[in-house]
């Protein structure tokens, strides 16, 4: 069982790391192999909207996307952790999707989906944390993951979703969160 793992906060030791250690410790006691991509360390562009990923379903652009490309496309699952920045997404995971433009066209116009019509989808799961309480605070970065997760032939299977975690360390003060992250790990 391979699993990759999207840390997308840019701070080193945040809430996201974290809980995202958990999970992954409750995977690799579980047996699977835990592939950790920290997008705070890797250099990934914008989508320029150029279309050459027309042609061949890979995104032109030279960065670090390539390598992530390809683990997205060979993983058996996904898991994703992110803080929520003014309710939606960090720019880090936000370029990331759209780069996943490569998928769309690779699916739909060059009809070479991931997982072949019929076959069930990947899984992926996802551990947000918020910074305030708000009822909403999850929402837009909920529905854009969802439909980044169409194009790669993924459907999300769970989700932990934290609120009022904003500073350094404060998911500490939240040991059930640290214990379902973890339980979640052991569970995909």
């Amino acid at each position: 069982m391979k699993i990759l793992a999207i840390m997308a906060s840019p701070r080193k030791s945040s809430n996201t790391d974290l809980l995202l250690g958990e999970f992954i410790r409750g995977a690799k006691e579980a047996g699977a192999e835990v592939d950790v991509v920290d997008l705070g360390e890797k250099n990934i562009s914008g989508c320029r909207e150029i279309y050459a990923c027309e042609k061949t379903g890979r995104c032109v652009i030279n960065d670090d996307f390539d390598e992530i490309y390809d683990k997205l496309e060979s993983c058996d699952q996904l898991v994703i952790a992110t803080p929520i920045f003014f309710y939606g997404p960090p720019a880090q995971l936000k370029a990331l999707i759209d780069r996943t433009q490569a998928f769309y066209m690779r699916k739909y116009h060059l009809k070479n989906p991931i997982v072949a019509a019929g076959e069930p989808k990947r899984p992926m799961y996802l551990l947000a944390l918020g910074g305030t309480d708000g009822e909403k605070i999850f929402d837009a970065t909920s529905l854009i993951l969802k439909y980044f997760l169409i194009n790669l032939d993924m459907e999300l299977k769970d989700k932990l979703l934290c609120r009022s975690v904003d500073r350094k360390a404060d998911i500490l003060k939240h040991p059930e969160m640290m214990e379902e992250a973890y339980k979640l790990g052991v569970r995909v």
